[in-house]
């Protein structure tokens, strides 16, 4: 039923190349992400009354998705729990937004339009940001992958831009201010809970640095973010640029 929803809502517009969505419900509510297609294509959230007994949903609410990245991404996605939205694309970023904050996201005099321009918007969005950089390079822990820190490959530390070009991951909401972390590079699966880095608690914008004296991540699976990463070589075949899309496991394991 939630496909029928799907290819109903995306049916807006038949002139645009949505690739590949993704979607979430929340009590009555789908809501459905698409990503940035050609540069000129929209990055956008839908969100609309999803009725079981009828054929489609009526009159969605359409969102800017600020997820989007600077490069063309062909797949859009989302996750919804704890009163919280995360959007993601396979680049450059991710977002999570408490529910009680979406309706600013929405494309309307009521919502981005009260911000009274791109600046105000933008510094909005930005709090609720976090770049897969900080991400994947953290300042309190090694790295799954150490680099080679120079342009070239060396041995087992490949070279940052080859560690891009390869590289699988995606994120999933584990607690308050905390993600799972999905990484994968070549036969490797790294699972962990990390700190979600989002920038109003974890980037001091005058200094241009990481806060200093930030608050620790809550997580119920880890007391405060701190985890013992764990990985393991696996022979399961990952897209590039995506990870494990199920559930999250309970407690920390490997598969």
């Amino acid at each position: 039923m939630i496909a029928t929803m799907l290819v109903v809502l995306l049916s807006v517009s038949d002139a645009l190349n949505y690739g590949q969505p993704s979607a979430a419900l929340w009590e009555d509510q789908l809501f459905v992400a698409i990503t940035r297609w050609q540069r000129t294509g929209p990055a956008l959230v839908y969100r609309g009354k999803f009725t079981p007994t009828s054929s489609r949903v009526r009159g969605p609410l359409e969102h800017d998705n600020p997820s989007r990245g600077l490069r063309d991404s062909t797949q859009a996605k989302l996750d919804l729990r704890d009163d919280r939205l995360l959007l993601r694309s396979a680049f450059d970023r991710y977002c999570i937004y408490p529910l009680d904050q979406v309706w600013r996201l929405e494309h309307s005099a009521f919502g981005v339009g009260r911000f009274g321009g791109l600046g105000p918007y933008s510094e909005f969005t930005f709090g609720y940001s976090a770049t897969y950089e900080t991400l994947l390079w953290p300042d309190h822990r090694e790295l799954d992958v150490p680099l080679s820190e120079t342009d070239r490959d060396d041995g087992d530390r490949p070279s940052a831009r080859t560690y891009w070009a390869h590289a699988r991951y995606d994120v999933q909401i584990a607690g308050e201010k905390s993600v799972w972390l999905f990484h994968a590079y070549k036969d490797k699966l790294f699972v962990s809970v990390e700190p979600d880095y989002l920038n109003d608690w974890y980037w001091d914008g005058e200094a241009m640095k990481p806060k200093k004296d930030r608050p620790k991540p809550r997580s119920g699976n880890c007391g405060g973010g701190n985890c013992r990463r764990i990985s393991r070589r696996s022979s399961r075949r990952t897209r590039p640029n995506s990870a494990v899309t199920s559930s999250p496991p309970a407690a920390r394991f490997t598969w």
